[in-house]
């Protein structure tokens, strides 16, 4: 009996600059082996293990094999079609190439990997003209959003939209420049405002508003929902925030406006030479609106360090974990009664510590 002659061919790929777009682009796959070989080209999604690269987490196939033969020089190229594959987590979503009469293991539901790791040569990053909304639950408490598109076509324009009595309307901030155009990486953030809108729980998303496409593809079951809360620091007028009262007032201020925040409390202060209570409105902080970050070149309060002005001490941190994104905290050196309890009763003394005194908000865009 004759042996059966084995199919040996080897893979490459040949496409453009390693992105195509689904349901639109072919992968181009070059084939090199034996000639008048006839086989089958089966395309699979692969996501490396983070602790084992040279195996594959997660392997599934996608379309139908292509079908080919090999000619008299052993070669041959194939159209392998995209189908929709998704990259919730990245730009770009690996896919390998393998003969379909190529054997895949899988033992006891453990990471896959073929047999002849060679026939896993290459990988193809594709993109999705419906892009991917990466986005969790969100809380703001002023209203300006920042969403982040993954696997985007480079050039499309992505929009946010909230759904307001079941039906959707479009919050996208228009006046910024580019916002929300896919980079050459395919990722895209989108910046939003939904100031004008009453605190609360409402649905959000994310839309191409290039292709008018709406069904992104999520990166997680939390995706889509909002919460609205007031930032009573730039809303004039008197709040009730975690059971304390608040109060807040607005003026013009240069090129922005700078609001006065107010708290209701007991506090010790001197006068007329004794340490008294005082029940009543007590200063908290300033903050200074949304401008751009240009105009705060050269502040100290739109810029971190530490810093002598008139004498006093001040300390301002920008982009942290406290300040936020978009903004910067300043606190100053100052003489502060301190308060001890000691049984039933307190004692108080003067310290001089850091307080608390000022907000600036950046333009979110920037």
């Amino acid at each position: 009996m004759a042996a059966k002659r084995r199919t040996r061919c080897s893979i490459t790929i040949r496409d453009k600059d390693w992105v195509l777009v689904e349901g639109i682009d072919s992968a181009t796959v070059d084939v090199v082996g034996t000639p008048g070989v006839s086989s089958k080209l089966k395309m699979y999604t692969v996501v490396p293990m983070e602790h084992a690269p040279d195996y594959y987490e997660l392997i599934k196939s996608w379309g139908n094999p292509v079908a080919f033969t090999t000619d008299a020089s052993g070669k041959t190229t194939v159209k392998v079609p995209i189908s929709t594959l998704t990259a919730p987590w990245g730009a770009d979503t690996p896919v390998a190439f393998q003969l379909a009469d190529s054997t895949l293991v899988l033992i006891n539901d453990q990471p896959i990997r073929p047999r002849d790791s060679n026939e896993f040569i290459d990988r193809i990053g594709v993109r999705s003209a419906r892009g991917a909304d990466v986005n969790f639950w969100k809380t703001v408490t002023d209203g300006l959003l920042e969403m982040d598109v993954a696997g985007g076509l480079t050039g499309d324009v992505y929009g946010v939209q909230l759904e307001i009595n079941g039906k959707w309307r479009d919050v996208t901030n228009l006046g910024i420049k580019d916002n929300g155009r896919v980079a050459k990486d395919g990722w895209a953030t989108v910046y939003a405002d939904a100031s004008s809108y009453a605190d609360g729980g409402y649905r959000v998303r994310v839309f191409n508003r290039t292709r008018g496409i709406y069904d992104l593809l999520v990166g997680t079951s939390e995706q889509g929902s909002l919460e609205l809360k007031m930032n009573l620091y730039i809303t004039p007028g008197e709040h009730t925030s975690a059971g304390r009262r608040w109060r807040t007032t607005c003026e013009p201020y240069s090129q922005t406006d700078r609001c006065r925040t107010e708290i209701w409390s007991t506090e010790v202060v001197y006068r007329a030479g004794k340490l008294v209570k005082d029940n009543g409105w007590h200063f908290n902080n300033l903050t200074y609106k949304e401008s751009p970050r240009a105009l705060w070149k050269g502040n100290p309060l739109g810029n971190s360090g530490k810093y002598t002005i008139d004498g006093r001490q001040w300390r301002t941190e920008c982009e942290t974990l406290t300040s936020g994104r978009n903004g910067c905290r300043s606190y100053i050196v100052s003489d502060v009664v301190q308060a001890t309890k000691k049984g039933n009763s307190y004692t108080y003394k003067m310290v001089r510590k850091e307080v608390f005194n000022n907000i600036v908000l950046f333009g979110f865009s920037e």
